[in-house]
């Protein structure tokens, strides 16, 4: 690694656990890198062109898997041994892994709104309502995009990939529901609930029972006071002002 300006230098090495050397500068250097490279064009025109259509980051890397395979058992020009074989011979020679995995994630700062949302790189997220009108910490990786308050992980949801794509977790608005129960039967993140099996037929049942016992905001107030009950105390610390519910496309007043 290296150039004919400034070098290339790694802190830390023994962090990730190679040895780090510098190519030869200029043209004297120029094959050195040009394996790596060149097996990226490789794989690029092999499997990437066409380019793949995919529902989402998960059936990509499924893709991926299977095209590795496939290298797997490619020989190179006239040798004797497949990559994987070559690659089982090499092992041995490798060291381990780190012991902790190297943080690939960005870090940012984004303001929860009115409707315990916040949006990540143009898609929306929530998180519980109490924390509504502050900034959480939020740490972004091609997988996954999980929320902070300080050090204490408030919200998880897979990464949105399209642009404008939004995730609601019914959970994080409990606590408004206790004072606007109207609001659940139309939001939106019921109906996200559904779709994804989070509100099983379990739930429908005890709803259904409540609202037939105590009337629709008592039944509807009981629901939600039985999933806050269930839930960790960590989970229902507060953390912020009262929320007020969240009102528009989320979850909207019956």
């Amino acid at each position: 690694m290296g150039s004919s300006q400034a070098p290339f230098r790694i802190r830390e090495p023994t962090e990730v656990r190679f040895t780090p050397f510098h190519c030869e500068p200029g043209l004297r250097g120029a094959h050195e890198k040009g394996g790596v490279e060149g097996q990226v064009g490789y794989f690029r025109r092999n499997y990437l062109t066409p380019v793949p259509q995919v529902d989402s980051l998960d059936e990509l890397n499924a893709r991926f898997a299977e095209f590795e395979a496939k290298e797997d058992e490619r020989r190179i020009w006239a040798r004797m041994r497949t990559i994987s074989q070559n690659f089982a011979r090499e092992a041995g020679h490798l060291m381990p892994l780190p012991d902790d995995p190297f943080a690939t994630g960005i870090t940012l700062t984004p303001r929860v709104d009115r409707y315990g949302v916040i949006t990540v790189k143009m898609c929306r997220y929530s998180v519980p309502v109490r924390f509504i009108d502050r900034r959480v910490t939020v740490t972004l990786t091609c997988d996954d995009m999980a929320a902070y308050d300080g050090r204490r992980e408030i919200a998880r949801h897979r990464r949105l990939a399209g642009r404008g794509a939004e995730h609601l977790v019914l959970d994080h608005y409990l606590e408004a529901l206790l004072t606007k129960p109207g609001a659940l039967e139309r939001s939106e993140a019921l109906h996200q609930a559904h779709a994804e099996g989070t509100f099983a037929a379990v739930h429908e049942a005890f709803w259904a029972a409540a609202k037939k016992a105590l009337g629709d905001i008592e039944g509807t107030k009981a629901l939600s006071q039985g999933a806050v009950a269930a839930s960790p105390p960590a989970a229902r610390r507060r953390g912020g002002r009262h929320p007020r519910g969240p009102r528009g496309g989320h979850l909207q007043c019956g």
